[in-house]
């Protein structure tokens, strides 16, 4: 009100002073002057249509030059669909949106119904994956030394030309200007801390490290408006830390609007503005950022969107009988195991013991070797037969096919989702836990499908089985691929990081889920995460890495149980 009085004693004409209904019913008036300048984006009675066939209330939103928002909501509340919306891969089914970022002169309207390919840009958590495989369809490519030419070293990733997608062999007129350089792209370099990363190719990263370049690739370009979809996700606490400081100096610096999205209010930076949040079908509350947090008290979302209780009739087959202890058998045995990689070490002389039925969690900063040590347990890395590895009683390179392997074995990762085809519905991507296939190429039995359905079920994710699983959320999808990895009752699950964009009602179910269906089937966990808070209280050993050798390993020591 302040500023609508100030702008008015001024002489400036204004239009469209209509407020904006905020939590409480508090209204909170948004101008910009006349003829379109000071916005960015508008949504007028926009409707939205989910995969669910429901339709959301029209929503009316409009971002102004100088906003940050955060969009905020529970996992499956239409975050992702909103943000497709704004890119333009989701249809309206009624409505307008409109660009503001290079108006017209003269013209009637100001907004534009397109955007240009720079004005935003996207960073999706599923992002980093694409940028490591887009030269290639399998995700143990990222293994083998044989595809190592395919990949560009991040230098490359980085530079103009492969930004604006010039190909080395265009025939460029003299007369045409040089592309233009990024001057920012050394600040930035030095803000996400990748110098040292300039040099390994992008195939060999870590899904952390590769997170902080996608990243870096996009503030180099300098949108008008950046996207970050869990921009937190897969970063170590350190670069955590560091990303924070870097976006906070950004949202104060202004030239790049910002839009946050996330399930964890608590990864809010300062600097950001307003906040919209999301719940499902429903019409999106919007405030600034002070006033909607304390009203809902730095909540994402109700507590009817939580998982529902697991039902124990859903544990199929029924748990193995097996003894817990120093006597169980050991079901993986490493033995000073080292992986280089273009001259780059990134396991260094490993040993490493897993009875069965202990629970472990892996922790360590980014680029440890934590999924690279993963991938020799789940017969993914051809570098095993190099080494002394023995995985369920059976030493690596004795004949042994990965199916073997593979089968007493429950896996999820992050990464895992971005490899499915875009044909594959939710049923299939958990169905495909069978055969331990990314995608369904063998028809399930009737028992199969009822085991499957019935994890479903637990996880709260009966209402997508025929949804397709790329256009679900990735919250979303994380819980299918979690389902995927239960339904044959694993010997071994191994999960890398399976609370990664979980909302925070979500997040506590699932590990309470998790720690239910280790105890019942005895099962031996691994357990990859950055955030020590996220850890299962069924955890029994820890595992440090950093750099690549083994910083700590033991019992964890007491402390309280999430369960």
């Amino acid at each position: 009100e302040a500023a609508l009085a100030g702008m008015k004693a001024r002489g400036l004409p204004l239009i469209d002073e209509q407020p904006r209904i905020g939590a409480g019913g508090s209204k909170i008036a948004f101008v910009h002057p006349k003829g379109g300048r000071g916005v960015l984006i508008e949504l007028r009675q926009a409707l939205l249509r989910p995969d669910s066939g429901k339709l959301f209330q029209p929503i009316n939103w409009t971002i102004h030059n100088g906003e940050h928002w955060a969009l905020v909501g529970p996992t499956g509340s239409g975050k992702s669909l909103l943000v497709d919306t704004i890119l333009k891969k989701n249809p309206l089914t009624g409505g307008r949106i409109l660009y503001h970022f290079d108006p017209i002169p003269g013209a009637g309207e100001p907004g534009r119904p397109f955007f240009n390919r720079n004005d935003i840009i996207h960073v999706a958590t599923s992002g980093a994956g694409l940028a490591r495989d887009q030269s290639s369809g399998f995700h143990q490519a990222r293994w083998h030394s044989m595809m190592e030419l395919e990949s560009p070293v991040v230098a490359d990733y980085l530079c103009p030309e492969t930004i604006h997608r010039i190909s080395p062999f265009e025939v460029i007129d003299a007369a045409v200007p040089h592309l233009p350089e990024f001057p920012e792209m050394d600040p930035v370099i030095s803000l996400m801390d990748i110098r040292h990363l300039l040099t390994r190719r992008v195939q060999h990263l870590s899904h952390g490290e590769l997170r902080k370049v996608m990243i870096a690739r996009a503030l180099i370009q300098r949108p008008k408006l950046l996207i970050l979809d869990d921009p937190f996700a897969g970063l170590d606490t350190r670069s955590r830390k560091m990303f924070r400081r870097t976006l906070e100096n950004l949202l104060a610096s202004g030239g790049i609007h910002i839009l946050l999205v996330t399930a964890r209010t608590e990864d809010i930076p300062g600097g950001v503005t307003h906040i919209l949040r999301m719940d499902d079908v429903r019409l999106p509350a919007q405030n600034r950022k002070s006033r909607l947090v304390a009203s809902t008290g730095n909540q994402t979302g109700a507590d009817e969107n939580a998982l529902p209780e697991p039902r124990p009739e859903f544990f199929d087959p029924p748990p193995c009988n097996l003894p817990e202890g120093s006597d169980a058998p050991v079901i993986i045995d490493i033995k000073n195991t080292c992986v280089v990689y273009n001259g780059v070490t990134i396991l260094d002389h490993i040993h490493w013991q897993v009875r069965q039925g202990e629970r472990w969690a892996i922790l360590g900063p980014n680029g440890a070797g934590k999924s690279t040590l993963l991938s020799l347990i789940l017969a993914d890395n051809p570098q095993a037969y190099a080494n002394d590895i023995t995985l369920f009683g059976r030493k690596r390179g004795t004949g042994e096919s990965i199916w073997e392997i593979k089968r007493p074995v429950g896996w999820m990762s992050p990464e895992l989702q971005i490899y499915y085809k875009k044909d594959a519905t939710c049923l299939d991507v958990v169905c495909s836990g069978f055969f331990d296939s990314i995608g369904l190429y063998i028809a399930c039995r009737p028992r199969q499908i009822e085991i499957a359905r019935g994890w479903m079920d637990v996880l709260g994710i009966t209402d997508i089985e025929n949804h397709l699983f790329a256009q679900i959320s990735e919250g979303r999808q994380r819980i299918a691929l979690l389902a995927r990895a239960l339904v044959k009752s694993p010997r071994l699950l191994v999960l890398d990081e399976p609370c990664q964009g979980l909302d925070r009602s979500t997040r506590e179910r699932t590990i309470r889920l998790i720690g239910q269906v280790c105890r019942r089937m005895n099962a031996a966990l691994l357990y990859v995460t950055h955030d020590t808070d996220e850890l299962p209280g069924v955890i029994t050993h820890i595992l440090a890495l950093d750099a690549g050798k083994i910083a700590g390993c033991g019992l964890r020591k007491a402390g309280p149980a999430r369960e």
